[in-house]
């Protein structure tokens, strides 16, 4: 990917995903920004490429790994604000809402 993270503002949502699952703090401060201010299309369009489940997903890989490092907790933090984002969105809400996959999404696991 030759695209420079200080320029992720600019990246279409299919490229943007792609960052997304390699975590990393530039990568989810970025995407934060993106989330706040986006088109409802571009919104759309990330949500219809598996953009929030990949959110979760990431979150959860995140989570098993436990907490070796404070870098760890803050990758941890910035991506539940990127979800926080999505989900502060009336698309993102509905999205969240209306997609079967996520409807049955378990946030909380008693394991």
């Amino acid at each position: 990917m030759s695209v420079e993270l200080h320029n992720l503002n600019d990246v279409e949502p299919e490229l943007f995903l792609k960052f997304v699952r390699i975590p990393s703090l530039k990568t989810y401060t970025s995407l934060i920004r993106k989330l706040e201010g986006c088109s409802k299309k571009w919104l759309t369009e990330f949500l219809v490429l598996g953009g929030l489940t990949s959110l979760f997903e990431v979150l959860e890989k995140l989570s098993e790994r436990g907490l070796a490092k404070f870098s760890d907790a803050f990758l941890q933090l910035e991506c539940v604000r990127c979800i926080k984002a999505v989900l502060n969105n009336v698309t993102g809400l509905e999205f969240m809402t209306n997609d079967p996959s996520l409807k049955n999404l378990h946030l909380v696991t008693g394991r």
